[in-house]
């Protein structure tokens, strides 16, 4: 109940997200969980997975890009005493452990295709086999797969296996980034606030000119580094009310803000100019994310 209550938090205003969860968390069906980073791909899979018979079975999670491609294989299929050098124990994958339950593969997109291979024989046949070992074993997994990249594309580009992908979406959950969906952030505020609040500390609360701020800024890290913020404000801001002074530097003051966009003695062209600045300084240089800030044509920012 407290992860689907978070959800709650953060899902689009009609309630589609929670609604989604809901109807899928019951099946075996795989779900391909696409996202960027810090829109909470982690937490939507936990949810899926607590509204599923498999709730009281195991729940792993492992990132695909954290491991070398040897290393991936031992850590999802296991090995057996001997297998290489340093195996010195026989150790069961997490498709073992993770039997009867649930397994996650962060950034999936990651994988090479000798491991898409491999996994993908495990999806059809339902049993693996260590590192070696000749013997198969049977296993019951579902896989809810999440990536900050659109898979689709990376099939198109060649980069990741077609039959894999029709594998791993069965049901596909898109979750919109944060300046998308500006209307959640004041509630995400307020649930931060309370949860990253110390036992003994003093209660704190943010200004509406500040709240403000916070709203109209296009947060690239999404959810994460909202929550990232408000754990920073809570630490070092001395006194009850966070106010804009309070913010990190680069979510622009109000004065700031103003100053340079109130300049009148300015050209159009370089107003326009400085703004487009502004955005991809905002954006961290990501040129397609800011034109959509700025509501243009890629081609067109890049002219």
């Amino acid at each position: 109940f407290p992860v689907l209550k978070f959800v709650v938090l953060f899902s689009l205003a009609s309630g589609a997200l929670l609604d989604t969860i809901k109807r899928i968390g019951p099946t075996d069906a795989n779900v391909l969980i696409e996202g960027e980073t810090g829109t909470g791909k982690g937490l939507v899979a936990r949810a899926i997975h607590q509204e599923s018979h498999r709730s009281a079975q195991p729940f792993l999670a492992l990132n695909c890009s954290a491991f070398q491609e040897q290393l991936l294989e031992s850590e999802l299929f296991g090995y057996e005493r001997g297998a290489f050098t340093g195996a010195v124990h026989a150790k069961p994958g997490l498709f073992e452990v993770a039997d009867g339950g649930t397994l996650v593969l962060d950034e999936v997109g990651e994988m090479s295709p000798a491991m898409q291979a491999k996994l993908l024989q495990i999806l059809d046949a339902g049993d693996l086999r260590r590192v070696g070992s000749t013997r198969t074993i049977r296993v019951n997994v579902r896989i809810l797969a999440a990536t900050n990249k659109d898979l689709a594309q990376e099939v198109r580009a060649g980069r990741f296996r077609q039959d894999l992908h029709y594998r791993l979406d069965v049901i596909n959950v898109t979750l919109p980034p944060l300046r998308q969906r500006k209307e959640d952030i004041p509630l995400l505020i307020e649930h931060f606030l309370h949860q990253f609040r110390l036992p003994g500390q003093q209660v704190k609360a943010v200004s509406e000119e500040a709240s403000a701020l916070l709203v109209d800024y296009p947060w690239p890290g999404n959810v994460r580094e909202l929550a990232n913020t408000i754990e920073r404000l809570l630490i070092l801001c001395p006194g009850p009310v966070i106010g804009p002074d309070d913010l990190p530097p680069n979510i622009p003051a109000p004065q700031q803000a103003l100053a340079e966009v109130d300049a009148p003695d300015l050209p159009l062209v370089e107003m326009e100019r400085r703004h487009i600045l502004r955005v991809l300084e905002r954006t961290q240089g990501k040129k397609a994310e800011a034109a959509r800030l700025l509501g243009i044509h890629l081609k067109t920012l890049n002219r």
